[in-house]
């Protein structure tokens, strides 16, 4: 979420400080407000489950379902793990080159 504000011109990020960049007395939030689950999350085009998918699927190994069916067995087995990280480790164990990613995959977890 931090990474987004700081893309947006929000906030800025120097090692551990988070650095408002607007007066936060200049802005009124009412008491019942509650922000959109949706602000969350970082509109790209493609997601980076969807770009695993797509390059486990141009192995030519396997289909989509049976893609996402592995996947989520994985993330089963092992407990509290974000999906994306779970399709990385499966990519990963057919030899398919995500190296590209983790970066990405890592920021949407801070």
């Amino acid at each position: 979420m931090l990474k987004t504000a700081e893309k947006e011109g929000l906030v800025q990020i120097t090692g551990d400080m988070v650095k408002p960049l607007l007066d936060p007395n200049s802005v009124e939030i009412p008491i019942d407000f509650k922000p959109d689950q949706s602000i969350f999350t970082e509109k790209t085009a493609e997601t980076i489950f969807d770009q695993v998918i797509d390059r486990l699927q141009s192995s030519g190994a396997m289909g989509r379902p049976e893609i996402v069916r592995m996947i989520n067995e994985k993330q089963n087995d092992l407990g509290i793990v974000e999906i994306d990280a779970t399709a990385l480790l499966v990519a990963r164990m057919h030899g398919i080159d995500v190296t590209d990613l983790i970066d990405e995959a890592y920021d949407h977890l801070i």
